[in-house]
């Protein structure tokens, strides 16, 4: 047996029973507070990020018309 499980045995048993040791570590993690996260977006938030996209949704608009219009910009396979 090695010597930290011997040790952690010596320090557990003086403790008490294993079924004491996980009651009492069953009761404080039962007084540990629960913790929630909260985040409240304001509606300028809001319309800041839909803003946000729009300038994108224009830019992809933009590509895809320029990409369907010359056919030459597309990536060529250089193997091909």
């Amino acid at each position: 047996m090695p010597a930290w499980e011997a040790n952690s045995r010596i320090i557990f048993s003086s403790i008490g029973s294993e079924e004491q040791i996980h009651r009492m570590l069953s009761n404080r993690l039962s007084q540990v507070p629960k913790l929630e996260l909260q985040q409240k977006i304001t509606q300028q938030q809001i319309l800041r990020a839909e803003l946000l996209q729009v300038p994108l949704l224009e830019l992809l608009q933009r590509v895809d018309l320029e990409l369907n219009q010359n056919p030459l910009l597309e990536l060529i396979d250089p193997e091909d």
